[in-house]
């Protein structure tokens, strides 16, 4: 979809028929146990706040609404797949800018409601790297008090656990969703922002891991820590970096050898260094704060640039170089040949969307630019100390 484009509801026959296929194959692809008892008698328009753990929520949240039809909010830069573009026409998917003050997708939610329809959003925007929630900003809380409609909460648990960020084989164990009310209507003309912000931060945050030690689910797959080095690059016991390999279930580092397993319930099998794959992602934020307040954090990558073209509707390649943390100001693209040279305000970047082994990608004047890295590993550091760099800046203006 354009987004000059109207808006409408998804296309009614597609919902329905697609409901039935998506149930079947939620149910035996994620044995999703699916608490939804009292939505089908809600009326009007409303809006739906999910728990975002893997690329199955959407699915999740769909079939959480039925009979009714959502219209979801999605990151611009998806609709520049061919088939994506197509499902999600059928879909009516409202395309946003990420971290973006977007215009015309605000006027198409407002639509949707004026319409009586429902708007789908999952807060946060993006997929957690090891099994956290992150926060939402104080603009979404805006945004439905703008609306003044009610708001629901989808909690979706055990996704993360089921399809990793990082993983390339899925894991079958469970998950579980429920559907609630979170916000009344009079609630949202009558409290304030700060504490409505608070209230859904509050909903939206989970651990993955601290949810399995109550549950102890197997998620049970093939080679569970394939492809695990790409958000897990640093060695906790020489402290080298990017030497991380997987295989099978194991995690490696490739200079001092050391050893760690990850079993069916996500957890690594008794050592002397981390529980989780989040104990061992947590250590190298701190590593990263470390660096970076002691002014030693240095980041330089060969890449390739993509950036979308409006007319051809495809990500097109615009340049190839290096691209630099500079001083903790600012990101800097250096074109080879000197024709697209780029340039970042950290300031205005809260957070750095990423691929796990592939790349990571800014937003900015309503345009996307996507750093292909040669080192894929990389693009998780690159993710860590954007994020990090932005609290330490939020903090000290606090």
């Amino acid at each position: 979809m354009k987004n000059n484009e109207s808006i409408k509801l998804p296309n009614f026959l597609f919902w329905h028929l697609g409901y039935f296929l998506v149930k079947i194959f939620l149910k035996f692809k994620l044995r999703l146990k699916n608490e939804n008892s009292n939505f089908r008698k809600i009326e009007g328009p409303c809006v739906i706040l999910g728990k975002h753990q893997s690329i199955y929520d959407p699915l999740i949240m769909g079939v959480s609404s039925y009979p009714r039809r959502v219209n979801f909010v999605g990151g611009y830069s998806y609709f520049y797949n061919s088939f994506l573009r197509i499902l999600f026409k059928l879909l009516q998917v409202i395309p946003k800018f990420q971290y973006q003050n977007d215009i015309l997708a605000m006027k198409k939610i407002l639509k949707v409601i004026e319409k009586g329809g429902i708007i789908g959003l999952f807060p946060t925007g993006r997929l957690p790297s090891c099994g956290v929630g992150q926060e939402t900003t104080k603009s979404l809380t805006k945004l439905l008090i703008k609306m003044k409609v009610p708001v629901y909460f989808l909690n979706i648990e055990g996704a993360y656990l089921s399809s990793p960020k990082w993983a390339i084989n899925k894991r079958k164990g469970e998950v579980h969703s429920s559907l609630c009310l979170l916000i009344p209507k009079e609630k949202l003309i009558n409290e304030n922002l700060d504490f409505l912000t608070r209230l859904i931060n509050k909903k939206i945050y989970y651990n993955e891991y601290d949810w399995q030690k109550k549950n102890m689910i197997p998620y049970k797959g093939k080679n569970l820590a394939e492809k695990l080095e790409n958000i897990l690059y640093k060695c906790p016991n020489c402290e080298s970096e990017f030497m991380t390999k997987s295989y099978n279930n194991h995690i490696q580092c490739c200079k001092c050898r050391i050893d760690l397993t990850i079993d069916d319930y996500g957890f690594f099998k008794e050592n002397s260094f981390f529980e989780s794959p989040l104990d061992w992602y947590s250590y190298q934020e701190r590593k990263v704060n470390e660096e970076i307040k002691n002014n030693k954090i240095s980041l330089k990558s060969r890449t390739k640039v993509y950036s979308p073209n409006l007319k051809t509707q495809k990500i097109e390649l615009i340049g190839e170089g290096i691209v630099e943390l500079s001083k903790n100001e600012k990101i800097i693209f250096i074109d080879s040949l000197d024709k697209n040279n780029l340039e970042f305000d950290l300031k205005n970047i809260e957070s750095l969307p990423y691929r796990a082994g592939e790349n990571f990608e800014i937003a900015r004047n309503m345009n996307i630019y996507k750093f292909v890295l040669e080192n894929g590993q990389e693009a998780v550091k690159w993710s860590i100390a954007v994020e990090q760099i932005y609290k330490e800046k939020t903090k000290s203006l606090s």
